[in-house]
Parts: C-alpha cells; structure tokens; sequence
C-alpha cells in the first residue's frame, strides 16, 4: 500500500461562529445493475448517536424498495458511515432498460432527503483482444475477451461474440462459456474471397446485462496500399501536482473542525474518513492509503464545513489522480538464459512467476507490428481506457459551486449546507487539458531516447513524411531490427501528429528538400512475420516454466502477460527480446553470409 500526501492550504480571516448540525451524504452519480454501490453519510455538530436508513426505491412511485441498508452515526465512528446498496436483475420486470431511473433516500430523526438517480443496465466490461490488427487473405484471426466487473475482477458469465464485415452484415455467432474471466474463442478464419476493409468484432453477455464489447481488424486486399489506422480516442494527460488549495469565504476556521476526506474512482466511493487540524498551522500534509481500486485514475475531494448564524457553507476542492498499478500479485514474466541478443532458432524457458495463483494470457508480437500497423495500446491501457469511460467524474478538478465539485468528482450530494443537488446541474463544463507541444519537440524527444547517433538517423529518417506507408517503407531498411524498430516508431508517431494537426508543420526544423525513397534493399521477410506465435493461456500457481523456440526471424519481440484471479487483473511488464545475428562471420579463414 502506497501513502499519498496531500498538502491542505487554508487562509484565515475573522468571524464568529455558532454551533449548527450539518450533514453531507454523498453517493455515485449513476447506479448500475447488480453492482454494490456505495452512500456515504457524514455529519458535523451531532452529539448523541442515532440511526439513518438509506434505500434505493422505485421511481416514480416509490411503491417498491430494491434495497435498503440502516448504519449508525455515533462519536465512535466519528458520525460517519457507509451503506451498502444492490438492485438485483430479478426485482426488475420488462426489457433491459425499462426502469431508467430510482429514488435514492436517506431518512433519520434529524434529516430526511432523496434524489432521482439514474440506473444502468450494464455491469463490468468486455475487452477484445486480437492478435493483430491487420489480415491477409487465407489467415485466422485470435479473438480473446476478457470479462470484469466494475472492480476489474473477473465476471464468469456466458459471452457471445459477433463478427460484423465492413457493410454491416453479421457473418459470424460464437457463444463461450467463461468460467475464470478470460475467453478465448474459435479463430475466426478469413475466407479466400472476403469483404476488404475494418471488420467490427462485438461482444456481449448472454441474459440478465447490457455490456458490451467492441473491437476492430482490417482484412487487406492482396495488392495496394496498406491500411492506415489511427487513435483518434481523447488523449488523457497526468497532472503532477497534488497539492490542494482550499480558499475558506469570509469566515475563520473553528479550532477543532475537521477536514472531510472522500476519495472515488470509476463512480464509485473507494475511502471516505476526517482528519484533525491541527491548530496555529497555515498548511496541513495529509497522508491518504492508495490502494488498487482507485486504480487508473481517482477523484480526491476535501471539505470542512463553516457554521453561521443564518447560513452554514461547505467549502471543497477537488484534485483528479491517475494512478498507475503494480500488480497486485506481482506477476513477473522473464526468460532463461537471461540474455541481451538471442539468435534465430534458439530454445529458451519462459518463466512466470506470482505470489498466488492465478491464470495468464500470454500474447508476443513483433515491435515491428506494433509501430507500422497501428500505435497499438498495451491490455492494460486498453482495459483501463473502457473503464475509464464508465467514469461518471467529468473534470480535472473544481467546479463553479460546491455541488459541482462533487460533481466532477463523479457525485451526487445531499446537504443541507450551501450546496445544491448536484444531480440538477446542467452538466455543461468540460474537461481540463493542456495545449499540445510542438510537433518537433514531440518527434526529437522520442528520438532522444534511442542513445546512439545512427539510430536517431533511423528515427529522423522515418518522420519524413512520404506518400507511401510506414509498412511500405520499414520493409526495405536492411540496417538491422534497432534501426527498423527506431524508423517505425517516429514514423508511426510523424503521421498521427501529422493527421491529427489542423496545419502542416516542417517537424525537423530544416529547409524543405524533394522527397527521395530511400535507397534501401528491399529485405525478404518470411511468412512467420507479424504473426503471433504465442497466443496461449496457461494457469499459474505460483510458478510455471514454458518452453519455446524463437522463430527465425530477425527482430524484437514483445511478450506480454495478462494475469486474472479473484484478486483482480494484473498485466506483467512487457518482456522485449532481441533476436539478431551478424550479417558474416570469419571461422577458418571462410566468410559465412547471412
């Protein structure tokens, strides 16, 4: 566990002060089917302890109660507690979708409050994975789905697979049972005479929820060019500093009142507790727990309440934390003999080891196939970006009023402080984000990360820009897999930039010179190339030896595990080998080629 400080700013200025009870009940902004949601009930003021009921009724009668809870709020617990909700499938009749909102209430001897939430039928997600992204004729295309709930844990149910061809018409219906989260599918297999162009895959579970799934492959045409894909999803950008500012109105700090701490991520409220202020101090660090369900990214909200004769506010601040994961059984996958280079043919021991048992996909494609067919996004990017959509948080951080706050932070308040509904906010603010940096700054700090200066050619070279493809381009280097591998990432980096700038920009900063092919040999590449040699799922206790035999080939590989237990979804480092051989050697006076 991980300990996250975070440094309070308050500034003090003069008033009085009264004594008024205050409560704050924060919950997520939408509920969805089958899933634990979780209310949070925090109060300031109370001095006997007392009892609140917390239901999820129907909308917009009322007539029916889904589910209910009863806490405590006692000086124990600090007049603070949770409620723990469900609405199950089967207390919902009709089509999914049927029922689109409910009542959340909340009723006590001192306050009595309720909301319209709205309700989703769609539990957990369903990430498709491919071996590639790009098909020939004749080839098979490897269809894994990775099934999780809102937690990321592994979801066994039944899951139905689509294959959808590039004008609509469904061609293909596969059902799998799921018993341990990953499924891997029949490979679907491209016939002699298919529908050229993007093929949509869809996945969905079979009763009871809506979620579904959506992947993509291209099946390319014998002759012409090669298909282009580009990442037009919102770029997401980290924000370094945690420290959060919170301004208090006209008002001074009360000696004793404590700081509200709330702390969700993906809608839902993960930590929720009070810290103490400390008197005579302008600044206060706070040290939170970061745990792996505020992973990828986590709202952290503050608030101390200030009492007053006619009014009570409540002052907040928010701060958006993208927070990266190790895996939680630390997965590791490594191979034996531990070498820089390995050479074509070579048998070696693919060793995966955990901490408990849990089952891993394995997937190994060529670094190559990575940077020239698509900037391809790791499982674990690609599992957390669809999470991250089912995020209800809306921004970086603040908001025009109190109710906002919570809002961006992915929750519907109830208060009788200064702040209203946040469910009634027009939800017109939008996300923070940065201007982008320069296209040359972006292309020479890519290319300042390969160390020697022939490499750094190789990638200046590659963001040239040229009519022909980066494929088309990377396949006649015959300067060795560095040099191809360095091409084909700042070429591949060149054109997104290039496709997604409203203007052209001269991204080496020299003057404009005709574009030449260059004058490579063309380098003949066998039929393993770009395939995916290792699609395989394996169970690991704590540790379990593969053996293999790298193919012939001259390359990067980049092998990559994916680990599922009852503990959640944990993907290993990726694992890059280099398979080289000298171009000749000398042995007894006799020059080799090869």
């Amino acid at each position: 566990m991980h300990i996250l400080s975070i440094v309070c700013l308050f500034f003090f200025l003069g008033g009085s002060w009264g004594q008024e009870q205050v409560y704050v009940v924060s919950a997520p902004k939408v509920f969805y089917l089958g899933t634990s949601e979780n209310v949070v009930i925090q109060a300031y003021g109370y001095s006997e302890s007392f009892s609140v009921i917390v239901s999820i009724k129907s909308f917009p009668d009322k007539s029916f109660t889904y589910s209910f809870d009863l806490v405590d709020l006692s000086p124990e617990n600090k007049f603070q507690n949770s409620a723990n909700l469900i609405i199950q499938r089967k207390d919902l009749s009709g089509e999914p979708n049927a029922v689109s909102h409910v009542y959340l209430e909340v009723v006590s001897i001192h306050f009595s409050k309720e909301t319209k939430i709205p309700l989703h039928y769609d539990n957990g997600f369903l990430f498709i994975q491919t071996d590639r992204s790009v098909y020939n004729l004749d080839q098979s295309v490897k269809v894994r789905v990775y099934s999780l709930d809102k937690d990321l844990k592994p979801s066994p149910r039944e899951v139905i697979l689509t294959f959808i061809d590039p004008q609509g018409s469904e061609v293909a219906t596969v059902e799998e049972k799921n018993y341990i989260g990953i499924v891997t599918f029949p490979d679907f297999k491209i016939l002699s005479n298919p529908k050229y162009g993007l093929w949509t895959i869809k996945a969905k579970y079979k009763e009871d929820f809506t979620t579904t799934g959506t992947g993509s492959f291209k099946v390319k045409r014998p002759v012409g060019r090669f298909f282009k894909e580009t990442d037009e999803t919102e770029v997401k950008y980290d924000l370094p500093s945690y420290t959060l500012d919170l301004v208090a109105a006209p008002r001074s700090l009360k000696p004793g009142i404590p700081y509200f701490i709330k702390i969700s991520s993906k809608g839902k409220i993960v930590h929720f507790g009070t810290e103490k202020r400390i008197p005579a101090l302008a600044s206060q660090i706070l040290n939170l727990p970061v745990t792996q369900y505020m992973v990828p990214t986590a709202h952290l909200l503050v608030y101390y309440i200030i009492p007053g004769e006619s009014t009570t506010e409540l002052v907040s601040d928010s701060v958006c934390l993208n927070i990266e994961e190790k895996c939680g059984n630390q997965l590791q996958i490594y191979l034996s003999p531990s070498k820089d280079e390995y050479f074509p043919g070579q048998a070696v021991s693919l060793i995966m080891e955990t901490q408990s048992e849990l089952w891993v996909a394995l997937t190994v494609s060529e670094n190559i196939a990575y940077d020239i067919q698509e900037r391809i996004k790791s499982p674990m990017e690609r599992v957390f970006g669809a999470s991250g959509k089912s995020d209800q948080a809306c921004g970086a951080s603040g908001g025009r009023n109190n109710a906002e706050v919570f809002d961006a932070a992915g929750l519907t308040v109830l208060t009788n402080a200064n702040a209203n509904d946040s469910q009634q906010t027009d939800g017109s603010y939008k996300n923070i984000h940065r201007s982008r940096r320069s296209v040359k700054e972006q292309i020479d700090n890519l290319a300042s990360q390969f160390k020697h200066p022939f490499i750094q050619k190789c990638c200046y070279d590659g963001a040239r820009e040229s009519e022909d493809s980066c494929m088309e381009r990377a396949v006649r280097i015959t300067f060795g897999p560095r040099c191809i591998a360095a091409f084909s990432q700042c070429c591949s980096l060149a054109s997104e930039l290039r496709n997604s700038s409203a203007y052209k920009v001269p991204i080496l900063g020299r003057a404009p010179v005709p574009q030449e092919r260059p004058t490579y040999v063309v380098r003949n590449r066998t039929a393993i190339d770009l395939e995916n040699w290792l699609w395989e799922v394996h169970h690991v206790p704590k540790r379990h030896q593969l053996e293999l035999v790298l193919p012939d080939l001259l390359t990067i590989w980049e092998i990559q595990g994916v680990g599922i237990s009852d503990k959640g979804l944990c993907v290993a480092d990726v694992l890059k080998l280099e398979v080289y051989q000298e171009p000749f050697s000398v042995t007894n006076n006799i020059t080799r080629l090869y």
